[in-house]
């Protein structure tokens, strides 16, 4: 059995348990030191490079309902946009910027899954933007608790999986896959074995730093894109955050989408 966190998000999850120890309603979860640090964006010198860019699409009024934060968890708001918060928008931009490199909307897929998802942001995100399809978070235990306290005051339903739980579904209909940072920060074996069972989906949202624990990213996803060309992959540099990357897929055969 291969481990299914580094080194790094060990040492998270001791700060995390020790967290939940002073805070167990998890009212303020969202200012917890090890939250700010691993999943909630807040002070960032890009903040207003996204948010610009939302603005600045046709469809803004969709985004603009979107993005309304929830007081759940007691989130930094924006200081450029305080209807929202600065970690809503950002991930409002990676689902701008897949839909805008593939052509392809969220509410054509029948099924999403994402692997790692933080305390359920993007999940609630899909749910703001009326998607109401199966939307499934495949993650360790600790962080599924995270989500699911989180989603369930917001009253947003989702299927929650872990451990060998990704070898137990048969995914169905058209299908996108999420990763953002989550994947590079994986174990490599866990990396293997997860793209291995998703190899056939038929879209992919992923970003990832250049250099993480894993060696060369770059490298890595170029070479699974190079082994599966039934999707149309490309690797785009995130121009705002340097050796970062976004990972961007569709399939390309006639029954794709």
């Amino acid at each position: 059995m291969f481990k299914t966190i580094t080194p790094d998000w060990s040492n998270f999850l001791n700060k995390l348990n020790q967290s939940k120890l002073s805070d167990l309603n998890y009212e303020n979860f969202l200012n917890w030191p090890v939250i700010r640090h691993t999943m909630f964006v807040c002070d960032s010198n890009y903040h207003s490079i996204e948010l610009e860019h939302l603005k600045k699409i046709n469809d803004w009024q969709r985004w603009e309902s979107a993005i309304q934060e929830s007081p759940v968890g007691n989130p930094k708001r924006s200081r450029l946009y305080p209807a929202s918060s600065e970690n809503l928008v950002h991930h409002a931009y990676h689902l701008s910027f897949f839909e805008n490199s593939t052509k392809l909307k969220i509410n054509e897929f029948d099924t999403v899954l994402e692997f790692g998802g933080g305390y359920g942001s993007m999940c609630r995100l899909f749910r703001n933007l009326n998607y109401n399809k199966d939307y499934y978070i495949y993650d360790i235990p600790e962080f599924l608790d995270l989500q699911k306290n989180y989603l369930s005051k917001l009253n947003f339903n989702c299927n929650y999986l872990s451990g060998d739980d990704l070898n137990k579904f048969d995914f169905k209909g058209k299908k996108l896959f999420i990763a953002t940072w989550s994947l590079s920060e994986t174990p490599k074996d866990l990396i293997d074995e997860t793209l291995e069972k998703v190899k056939d989906f038929d879209a992919f949202l992923i970003s990832f730093h250049k250099d993480y624990s894993n060696g060369d990213n770059v490298k890595y996803f170029n070479d699974f894109a190079l082994k599966n060309k039934d999707v149309s992959f490309e690797l785009t540099p995130i121009s705002f955050l340097p050796n970062n990357y976004y990972f961007i897929g569709k399939k390309t055969i006639k029954d794709s989408i």
